[in-house]
């Protein structure tokens, strides 16, 4: 990304304005369990990081609720969102 964005990523509004977005990216591979996993979620968010991004389905709905409690962006890329949000609606 930093080679494509050198100056960071800018999204236009529908008002004319864009924003520069940095960011930096740090990939954590769990192969993991819940245990395992969760605490690696809430070192990312105790860092200070801003956005998670999951691909593993069966962690989604802890993630979610972890993601929310921080007020931070939470995105699963392999399971169907609305499956993960009606498990957590209820936070």
């Amino acid at each position: 990304m930093d080679s494509k964005y050198p100056n960071g990523f800018t999204i236009p509004d529908n008002a004319g304005s864009s924003f520069r977005y940095t960011f930096e990216l740090d990939v954590r591979d769990d192969e993991s369990n819940l245990e395992k996993h969760m605490d690696e979620v809430e070192s990312l968010l105790a860092e200070g990081a801003h956005f998670i991004m999951n691909v593993q389905p069966a962690f989604g709905s802890e993630e979610s609720v972890a993601a929310y409690k921080a007020r931070r962006i939470n995105m699963h890329g392999g399971t169907s969102n609305n499956d993960v949000y009606a498990r957590v609606s209820s936070v």
